[in-house]
C-alpha cells in the first residue's frame, strides 16, 4: 500500500478520483485512480483505468530539440543534416547539451545551447526560449491531451470529476505538461 498519506486527506472526503500521470524517459502512463476509505478508516485504492504510450517520453522532448538545432546549425553553415546526424560523438555531445537545456528551460525563460567545436570545427550555438521550445513540441503536448482526454472519455468522467493529479516523472516538471 501507499504510505505518509497526509492527514488531511485521509479525514476529508470518503471517496475521491486522482489520475496519475506518469511522464518517464520513455513512456507515459495515465491510471484513473477510486481511493476511498471504509468505515474502519481503511483507504482502498482501485483502478478504474489504465492508459498511455509506450512511445511517448521525455526523450521525445530531447529529440525535437535535438533535430531543431542540427537543423539550425546547418542552415548557418552549409553543413548536411545527414553528415551531422551520423557523426555520433557530436550527436551525443548535444544530446546531453538539450537533455540540459529542456530542463533549464523548466524553470527559465531562455537558454543558449552552446557546443565548441560541435562539428567540422563549427560552434553550435543556439538560443532556445521557452515558447520556441513549445512550439517545437506541439504534437506532444496534443498527443497528451488525447490520451488525458481518452482515458476521461472510457471512465465517463468529466475533468472536473477528478479530484487530484499526482505527476510522477522528470517530464512533469515542464511546465506545459504541468499546465495540460
Amino acid at each position: 500500500g501507499i504510505k505518509n498519506i497526509p492527514k488531511d486527506y485521509t479525514e476529508s472526503k470518503s471517496k475521491e478520483n486522482a489520475i496519475v500521470f506518469d511522464l518517464g524517459g520513455g513512456t507515459l502512463d495515465i491510471t484513473l485512480l477510486n481511493i476511498s476509505k471504509n468505515k474502519e478508516g481503511i483507504i482502498n485504492f482501485e483502478v478504474e483505468i489504465s492508459d498511455g504510450d509506450t512511445h511517448l517520453g521525455g526523450s521525445d522532448f530531447d529529440n525535437k530539440l535535438i533535430d531543431y538545432c542540427i537543423q539550425e546549425f546547418c542552415k548557418d553553415t552549409s553543413i548536411k543534416i545527414e553528415d551531422v546526424k551520423q557523426d555520433k560523438k557530436a550527436c551525443k555531445r548535444l544530446k546531453i547539451k538539450c537533455e540540459n537545456a529542456k530542463k533549464f528551460l523548466s524553470i527559465s525563460n531562455e537558454t543558449i545551447i552552446n557546443i565548441d567545436n560541435f562539428y567540422g570545427n563549427e560552434d553550435l550555438v543556439i538560443k532556445m526560449t521557452r515558447d520556441r521550445f513549445n512550439d517545437l513540441c506541439k504534437d506532444l503536448y496534443d498527443r497528451i491531451q488525447e490520451l488525458i482526454s481518452d482515458v476521461l472519455c472510457e471512465a465517463g468522467r468529466d475533468a472536473l470529476e477528478i479530484d487530484e493529479v499526482i505527476l510522477v516523472g522528470g517530464s512533469t516538471k515542464i511546465p506545459k505538461v504541468k499546465e495540460i
